[in-house]
Protein backbone atom coordinates (compact mmCIF):
# COMPACT_ATOMS: atom_id res chain seq x y z
CA UNK A 1 0.00 0.00 0.00
CA UNK A 2 1.34 3.18 -0.98
CA UNK A 3 0.81 6.05 1.14
CA UNK A 4 1.66 9.95 -0.12
CA UNK A 5 2.32 11.93 2.16
CA UNK A 6 0.62 15.78 2.14
CA UNK A 7 1.47 18.28 -0.14
CA UNK A 8 0.35 21.81 0.89
CA UNK A 9 0.52 23.37 4.24
CA UNK A 10 -3.41 23.25 4.04
CA UNK A 11 -3.06 19.46 3.66
CA UNK A 12 -0.46 18.84 6.27
CA UNK A 13 -2.55 20.76 8.71
CA UNK A 14 -5.92 18.74 7.67
CA UNK A 15 -4.41 15.44 7.92
CA UNK A 16 -3.05 16.44 11.19
CA UNK A 17 -6.02 17.54 13.15
CA UNK A 18 -7.35 14.09 13.91
CA UNK A 19 -3.91 12.78 14.83
CA UNK A 20 -1.54 14.35 17.59
CA UNK A 21 -0.19 17.30 15.81
CA UNK A 22 -4.17 18.19 16.43
CA UNK A 23 -4.43 16.87 20.03
CA UNK A 24 -1.25 19.48 20.65
CA UNK A 25 -2.90 21.77 18.85
CA UNK A 26 0.04 22.48 16.10
CA UNK A 27 -0.46 24.47 12.95
CA UNK A 28 2.46 23.37 10.52
CA UNK A 29 3.97 26.66 8.91
CA UNK A 30 6.61 25.29 6.43
CA UNK A 31 7.30 21.58 5.44
CA UNK A 32 10.10 20.78 3.16
CA UNK A 33 12.49 18.12 2.34
CA UNK A 34 15.19 19.04 5.74
CA UNK A 35 12.92 21.20 7.84
CA UNK A 36 9.29 21.66 9.04
CA UNK A 37 8.57 24.41 11.17
CA UNK A 38 5.29 24.74 13.64
CA UNK A 39 3.25 26.64 15.84
CA UNK A 40 2.24 25.68 19.31
CA UNK A 41 0.50 27.38 21.77
CA UNK A 42 1.33 26.55 25.08
CA UNK A 43 -1.33 26.22 27.57
CA UNK A 44 -2.22 24.70 31.05
CA UNK A 45 -2.68 21.41 29.45
CA UNK A 46 0.95 20.81 27.71
CA UNK A 47 2.48 21.99 31.25
CA UNK A 48 3.42 19.89 33.81
CA UNK A 49 2.28 20.12 37.62
CA UNK A 50 5.01 22.57 38.42
CA UNK A 51 4.31 24.82 35.30
CA UNK A 52 6.94 24.34 32.75
CA UNK A 53 6.06 22.98 29.21
CA UNK A 54 6.15 18.93 29.65
CA UNK A 55 9.16 17.08 28.03
CA UNK A 56 7.16 15.08 26.39
CA UNK A 57 5.91 17.96 24.43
Amino acid sequence: MDIAPPVTLEEWNAVGADYLPGLLGMRFAKVEPDQAVATLAVRRALRAWNGYLHAGT
